[in-house]
């Protein structure tokens, strides 16, 4: 590695952890002290923990992706290194730089910046894809989960939501047959497109759930039953999608949080609601700093020697 390879890191390094912590002191100044208790910080950090498993998925759903335009087989600890080194990166303002990041450490492993830009548009494409697909499935079987403010208008807005969904499906199927034609038979198959769309598909749900628990742990004598639980899933998937679509919301910060408050708290209490939809940036912070952690010590792995094996 160049000198000036290794000064552009450790600056993009400090960059980093620069805005994750300029973001966590945002998030924890608007906690009221009042409203705080010991039991938080365990529940925090366990759900933090939940959350950066969770994470999992995604990144071997942008690998299916990546290898999708890449000719050698990489594996996963080697692009999974790549997307959780570059996930913090989206702290900086923008929205985008954690793109950005994993243009810059691709080039480690000798992916072309090309294949890094088409797996990227390619994940942004699947994930709202994914998405859209799961709330129109909410939307369509339980109505009642959209706002009484547009009671006139819920029949517009499922089939609104289940066209977007059937659209962007189609859409993306479309680009992956012709993309596929053009880059030969190797490359990007349905098979791959589906698998990484099932990751991203599981993936949403499953964090919302993290949410759930997140919730139970606080203690703050809401009455858990199957229709809450479903209505914070829905609201934490309609608030990841509203954050990773808005542009410069940093990580899609004060979007999502606005979001979860805005559906859940009718249900749970505006306190509640924003109480927890802060905590819990603070926990998918945690857990994408549990992912950089995990980075280091794949690279570190890989950068140790291998053992000669001699032939007898």
């Amino acid at each position: 590695m160049s000198v000036n390879h290794k000064y552009l890191r450790v600056l993009f390094q400090v960059l980093v952890f620069a805005a994750c912590a300029y973001y966590l002191v945002r998030c924890a100044a608007q906690l009221e002290a009042s409203q705080l208790r010991l039991v938080f910080l365990p529940a925090a950090l366990g759900a933090g923990a939940l959350y950066f498993f969770c994470t999992l998925l995604m990144a071997q759903a942008w690998r299916l992706i990546v290898l999708a335009f890449h000719p050698a087989n990489l594996s996963f600890a080697a692009l999974a290194a790549v997307y959780f080194r570059s996930a913090l990166a989206k702290y900086i303002p923008s929205n985008v730089m954690h793109y950005a990041a994993r243009h810059y450490l691709c080039r480690d492993l000798g992916i072309s910046q090309k294949t890094v830009l088409a797996g990227n548009l390619f994940e942004i494409a699947v994930v709202l894809a994914a998405a859209l697909t799961l709330l129109a499935g909410f939307v369509f079987f339980e109505p009642g989960l959209l706002p009484a403010a547009v009671e006139a208008h819920r029949l517009f807005l499922r089939a609104a939501v289940i066209i977007a969904a059937a659209g962007a499906l189609a859409a993306l199927a479309a680009v992956v047959r012709g993309r596929s034609k053009q880059l030969g038979a190797r490359r990007f198959s349905l098979k791959g497109l589906a698998a990484a769309f099932g990751l991203d598909a599981v993936f949403l749900p499953l964090t919302g759930l993290v949410l759930v628990a997140l919730f139970w742990a606080m203690r703050m004598g809401v009455v858990f039953d199957g229709g809450l639980v479903v209505r914070i899933v829905f609201g934490y998937i309609c608030a990841w999608t509203l954050g990773f679509v808005t542009p410069g919301a940093p990580g899609g910060l004060g979007v999502r949080e606005a979001t979860l408050t805005a559906i859940l708290g009718p249900t749970l209490g505006h306190d509640t609601a924003l109480l927890g939809a802060l905590l819990f940036r603070l926990c998918t912070l945690w857990g994408e700093v549990l992912g950089y952690g995990l980075a280091l010590v794949l690279e570190r792995r890989d950068a140790l020697p291998q053992p000669e094996t001699s032939s007898t």
